[in-house]
């Protein structure tokens, strides 16, 4: 197997938009000892104004939050929510908790839809690059957690964390959006903003329980490490190449690289092509057709049947309608729906058998892309079903409410798919098995390998000699 790095991009994940560092001298509550004595995590007040006025605030942004629910349902759950309201103020990321029990609900018809709490330290100089966080980034399976890339000497891959600081997992886990791949720092500003420079970690490897004490690491320096991961990969002995796309950024980079990529398949004679979307959360549309003209082996892909936005104050200068339309789910003109998609493919295009790895992290434009190309019958997608909707909304905006920031969906698409009931399935089903991750390995790409070996092997055999 061959690695190389081919691009350094500049991904801001998700949770970087969160960590804000305020003036703050509330209490320090809850945090215990070994914790960075900076960071706070202040009591604040919450009360069913607060839910409501939070609800007003999506549905006024979000395509379809005010019609998804009735207000009967809206009504009982505030009424629930109210009785377990605490007699005195609670820790901001309780308080978002306790919201989430209205809004979770929100998150299953958008899984875009995420409240994250506010980060806030007592100490003015403290930034990011003071902020230490585990040296790993995670796979979850329920209630476990397993090592999916380590940072550190002395941890590693499928390695299960049982505790950290002397807390279980699962309740870490019970603070968090069960994505299945996790970033560690989001795992910790969920729970409790759970920083500091060291680490006690409980964890099985082989059977065996370990205690280990390990050196937490700079955020910056944790994107620098994920944003150091290998680009590419080849697997002579299965004549395939894999290309990872972790978000759709920079575009015309990616397809450059991509475009360099295949390049070095053509020379070496591979003509099976990987296109791994687990971690990609999404990005942008820019450059669709250029992706698609190095890989499609068809010259007209159909995608989007229509494109509907609430407009609000915020982005009623980008489209062109009447001011009475202000606060309205409105249908996009034909001018901002990409209908089809005309290419020219390659002799090597027609040439290459396509699949595209997935899991339920993968979103928004990266739910579209693999979608393409299951609609279109240019490939095979591989992995596990995608979130429900993760193609129907997109173009997120982030909202600051209080102690927390709301990341709402401000569009929806209705595009040409396979997806049963807002579910994309793959055509090559790999579940996603707790005890083959333990073993350190990636069993969703060995499995994807072997799927791809076994359909060579049939193909030969009706070849005539």
């Amino acid at each position: 197997m061959w690695s190389g790095k081919m691009r350094t991009t500049h991904w801001v994940f998700i949770f970087v938009t969160f960590l804000f560092l305020n003036g703050c001298s509330g209490s320090k509550q809850g945090v215990p000892a070994f914790y960075s004595p900076s960071l706070s995590n202040p009591n604040v007040e919450i009360s069913i104004e607060v839910l409501f006025d939070n609800l007003e605030m999506c549905e006024s942004i979000h395509p379809r939050f005010a019609s998804v629910y009735s207000s009967g349902f809206v009504d009982s759950v505030a009424m629930n929510f109210q009785m377990e309201l605490p007699e005195s103020a609670v820790r901001t990321t309780e308080s978002v908790m306790l919201q989430r029990k209205l809004f979770d609900h929100f998150t299953f018809e958008d899984p875009h839809f995420r409240i994250i709490p506010q980060l806030y330290t007592a100490e003015r100089g403290l930034t990011n690059k003071n902020i230490y966080v585990l040296p790993f980034t995670s796979i979850s399976f329920g209630d476990t957690l397993l090592i999916s890339e380590s940072f550190s000497p002395i941890l590693k891959r499928g390695d299960r964390i049982v505790e950290i600081n002397h807390t279980s997992v699962a309740q870490y886990l019970a603070h968090s959006y069960r994505d299945r791949y996790i970033h560690t720092p989001l795992l910790q500003t969920q729970f409790h903003f759970a920083y500091s420079n060291n680490y006690h970690l409980l964890i099985e490897r082989g059977e065996m329980i370990k205690y280990m004490i390990v050196e937490g690491i700079k955020l910056p320096e944790y994107y620098e490490q994920v944003q150091s991961r290998p680009d590419w990969t080849l697997y002579p002995s299965y004549l395939t190449g894999c290309f990872r796309i972790d978000e759709f950024k920079e575009n015309k980079k990616i397809v450059d690289e991509l475009s360099s990529f295949l390049n070095k398949m053509k020379r070496l004679g591979y003509k099976n092509l990987v296109i791994d979307l687990r971690w990609n959360p999404g990005g942008s549309g820019d450059q669709i057709e250029s992706l698609m003209a190095l890989i499609s082996s068809k010259r007209t892909l159909y995608y989007q049947k229509e494109v509907k936005v609430k407009l609000t104050q915020q982005n009623f200068g980008k489209y062109v309608f009447p001011r009475d339309s202000l606060n309205k789910l409105v249908s996009l003109p034909d001018r901002w729906v990409i209908n089809h998609i005309d290419v020219s493919p390659s002799s090597f295009a027609r040439e290459l058998k396509l699949y595209v790895l997935v899991s339920r992290n993968t979103g928004s434009m990266a739910a579209c892309f693999a979608n393409l190309i299951q609609y279109n019958d240019i490939g095979l997608v591989a992995g596990e079903p995608l979130l429900r909707n993760a193609l129907k909304y997109g173009e997120v905006v982030e909202e600051r409410a209080g102690v927390a920031t709301f990341f709402i969906s401000t569009v929806e698409y209705d595009d040409y798919t396979k997806a049963v009931d807002g579910v994309l399935f793959p055509d090559i089903m790999i579940p996603y098995k707790v005890d083959q991750f333990m073993d350190g390995g990636d069993p969703v790409m060995e499995q994807l390998l072997t799927n791809i070996r076994f359909r060579q092997e049939i193909k030969q055999r009706r070849v005539p000699f």
